[in-house]
């Protein structure tokens, strides 16, 4: 949908599922404006999700003689309620036909808005999650030798690569699928339930191995002009659909490579002018709350002097 097709007076409702960073919800709002922003929705409603788990992982490990290890445990049994979730709503997908009438409609939003029309899987941002933490344990807190990492790199890319081509032949042949709209889950196939959870744990594996490898495979993804344009990768993300697509006014006659270099301009200037600026007074307002917090430190123990000096 073209930017233009959007005005106040005929689309504000689109509008205002976008603002409020629900429009995941709907096949009609989900691609609508900005494909990519999709993942504006998913990510805002993981961060409202994410205190929750972190606070049930710290009540798990506040007492807890071996913290890393239970952490870890607890990040997995958030996976593998994720996972359950995904096959309970599997089968009551099975079964709305079922759901009576007056409690078919709450069911069906429900189901919009925790498994939705594109992604939100739970089990993969949990993946995510406990690879961070097992990186965190191996490579910052330093639990296994040097040189014992540099043998387990190179196994974990390369066992990551063979497991790609393996689900990517699964995926081809059927047996094995990542559904994303929840119309589509089913209880009884396996692999609308777990083939996205197979999908995030390679690609995890990957992550790890490349990260846990020598300099001989960093390198590549440490070149300064790659790492350059990581700052503004974001930006890029958001940018690259409207721009290659032609929906920005004017360039839908325009070549590919125009398109794409009219892209790239607009994410480096929209870092630099929005998102640079932003990042620069969050960090400047963080840095005035701990020099605030720090100048009252001196109060505090005043205060606490005096009292003690009156009893």
């Amino acid at each position: 949908m073209h930017w233009q097709e959007y005005s106040p007076s005929q689309n504000f409702a689109d509008i205002a599922v976008h603002v409020f960073f629900i429009h995941d919800i709907s096949a009609q709002t989900v691609f609508a404006f900005d494909g990519p922003f999709w993942t504006l929705a998913a990510e805002w409603q993981f961060y409202l999700l994410l205190p929750l788990i972190a606070w049930g992982i710290s009540r798990l490990v506040a007492k807890a003689a071996i913290p890393a290890a239970l952490i870890g445990l607890g990040v997995c049994g958030f996976i593998g309620l994720a996972l359950v979730y995904r096959a309970v709503a599997g089968l009551v997908v099975e079964h709305m036909g079922r759901i009576p009438a007056g409690l078919y409609w709450w069911v069906d939003r429900f189901l919009r808005i925790t498994i939705g029309y594109q992604g939100k899987f739970l089990e993969v941002f949990g993946i995510g999650m406990l690879f961070a933490v097992i990186y965190v344990v191996v490579v910052e807190r330093r639990r296994l030798p040097e040189h014992l990492l540099h043998w387990i790199g190179p196994g974990l890319v390369m066992s990551a690569l063979i497991s790609a081509y393996a689900i990517a032949q699964l995926q081809e042949s059927g047996i094995v699928s990542a559904e994303y709209v929840y119309t589509d889950l089913r209880a009884s196939r396996w692999e609308t339930i777990a083939g996205s959870g197979l999908f995030g744990l390679s690609y995890g594996v990957l992550v790890l191995g490349v990260l846990l490898c020598g300099p001989f495979l960093r390198k590549p993804f440490e070149w300064t002009p790659i790492r350059y344009m990581g700052l503004w990768s974001f930006s890029l993300y958001l940018w690259h659909g409207p721009a290659v697509w032609g929906q920005l006014p004017g360039t839908a006659e325009w070549p590919l490579l125009a398109r794409v270099v009219v892209g790239g301009a607009l994410s480096f200037a929209s870092y630099q002018l929005i998102e640079r600026p932003v990042l620069r007074w969050r960090r400047s307002r963080s840095a005035r709350k701990a020099t605030a917090r720090i100048q009252d430190v001196p109060t505090t123990i005043s205060h606490v002097s005096g009292a003690v000096e009156l009893t």
